[in-house]
């Protein structure tokens, strides 16, 4: 049987799932299907063939039942981030210990053993997974499988345990999906998983441990329409987001959390840019959210900075050692709690409502555009950057004059001009656009370092108020990087000149 799977997974603690079992709403609107436990073997070559090429292929063992799935692909779209798969299904006698591929239609049989080749499939990933099963009927009439799974997957001698919440697609639209996830979000917290249990297990036999994902250039074609990039940038900026979560707050990676950080200043940075044409209220109120996770998860961005960047090159005067380990002790001690803040917002309601409604924006395409959202995007694109370079250039022109806040200003618009080219570079060539980048980067690079250092006085003046005995070692490193900061300024004068001097290449 082939059939089409469109999925939400989400992932949730078990004791958020207990309490999603008791809702009201799946009392008065789901009807039990059933409890069952499931063991799946994952087949696949020595060298994951069938993996590294999008293929999953399990037995699933389920009372006397043995079901041979092969899900296909995983069409993650503009507008979604749903598991949105082909499965080829086939009933085989309950004691097989191997797939059959003659149970395929021809043309996947056929492409499937040219892949595999003469290697052998082998038993690669066992999951073993308690499910319970409510269908949902939907006031609109939508038919939506839930699926409680609790267990683990295992694979190289390794263990992921697995708690999530599936909402499956039986009959309406897709957006419905996100509509009860919302309802559940209200609830509890939770988070949209972005692995299926095969790539969990092959990440597992890949021993790959978890890394700060950065952010792709989107890729534009000219043919679009304005509207239709907003659509597709916004998209990467939510996948950004997501791909993040993580190594920032599973692994707690300081790069995780920059480039979570960054993920929702591109964000804000794209509602923003295309506002005149393209927006309506719940634009502005994700926006507005994007800026409220932004500040939860910016202080633990500071102090990684400041412990890094700002203490670890420093080395005490002779006779401060000790108040200098007292300030350290101090800088782990507040990084610590500003990561916890960090992690509570990431692990709220609010976060889960906020990623699910804009998921469910980009979906229903939930945003009010003028007729001028219908011009071809390279036009809009250059009005874009030529707007986002002058703001530059009318700061830039008073460069000698500018004060700490207004360089901190300044330093802002160059970073909203430099996701301005991330969104719409691809359709000007990047051949075309490098010597720019380059110039904007270098430039970027330093007024980020004299934004550091800003901080870091902040810090300092912070930590040492009501100590004291904390004010020589504070003094130190504020003399140390005085110089440093010297320096930069500099820099970033003689950078200005060449950076002006580089013409917009958006305009041939």
């Amino acid at each position: 049987m082939i059939d089409r799977e469109i999925e939400l997974k989400l992932q949730c603690t078990p004791e958020a799932m207990e309490r999603l079992r008791g809702a009201p709403y799946l009392r008065e609107n789901g009807m039990a299907v059933g409890r069952k436990r499931m063991r799946s073997v994952y087949f696949d070559t020595d060298d994951l063939r069938l993996g590294a090429n999008g293929f999953a292929l399990r037995l699933r063992f389920t009372g006397d039942k043995c079901i041979q799935t092969l899900k296909a692909g995983n069409d993650q779209t503009a507008t979604s981030v749903f598991h949105d798969t082909r499965e080829f299904e086939s009933l085989l006698p309950c004691r097989v210990d191997e797939p059959d591929l003659e149970l395929l239609p021809p043309p996947v049989r056929e492409k499937l053993r040219k892949l595999i080749d003469d290697e052998k499939l082998l038993p690669r990933i066992e999951s073993d997974i308690d499910r319970e099963t409510v269908d949902l009927r939907s006031d609109s009439g939508d038919l939506v499988e839930l699926a409680f799974d609790a267990g683990s997957v295992k694979a190289n001698g390794s263990k992921a345990d697995i708690c999530e919440v599936e909402l499956e697609l039986k009959e309406g639209s897709p957006e419905e999906l996100y509509r009860i996830a919302l309802g559940f979000a209200d609830i509890v917290p939770m988070r949209i998983a972005r692995m299926s249990k095969a790539e969990r297990g092959f990440a597992l036999l890949q021993g790959t441990p978890p890394a700060a994902v950065k952010a792709d250039q989107t890729d534009l074609d000219k043919s679009l329409s304005a509207q239709e990039a907003y659509e597709l940038i916004l998209r990467d900026c939510l996948l950004h987001l997501l791909a993040n979560e993580g190594p920032a707050f599973d692994a707690r990676l300081p790069e995780g959390l920059h480039q979570l950080r960054v993920s929702l200043r591109r964000m804000r940075s794209a509602f923003t840019v295309f506002r005149k044409e393209i927006g309506g209220e719940t634009a502005e109120m994700l926006s507005a959210e994007a800026k409220w996770l932004g500040n939860a998860v910016g202080r633990a961005r500071d102090f990684d900075v400041f412990a890094h960047d700002i203490l670890e090159p420093v080395t005490p005067a002779e006779g401060e050692e000790e108040a200098f380990a007292v300030l350290k002790r101090k800088v782990e001690e507040e990084r610590a709690r500003a990561w916890s803040a960090a992690g509570k917002a990431i692990h709220s309601q609010r976060y889960s409502r906020f990623v699910l409604q804009l998921a469910l924006f980009l979906s229903e395409r939930g945003w009010r555009a003028k007729s001028s959202a219908g011009d071809p995007v390279t036009d809009f694109a250059v009005r874009a950057l030529d707007k986002r370079q002058a703001s530059v250039e009318r700061l830039g022109s008073r460069m000698n004059e500018l004060d700490e806040e207004e360089r901190h200003e300044l330093r802002k618009r160059l970073k909203k001009l430099r996701y301005t080219l991330s969104f719409f570079q691809s359709l000007f060539g990047r051949k075309k656009a490098k010597p720019y980048l380059k110039d904007l980067s270098r430039l970027q690079d330093a007024f980020g370092a004299l934004n550091d250092l800003a901080t870091a006085r902040a810090i300092l003046g912070e930590l040492a108020k009501d100590d004291a005995a904390l004010q020589p070692a504070v003094a130190h490193v504020a003399e140390f990087h005085l110089a440093r900061a010297e320096r930069e300024w500099e820099s970033v004068r003689s950078l200005w000149t060449d950076f002006t001097a580089r013409p917009a290449f958006w305009r041939g």
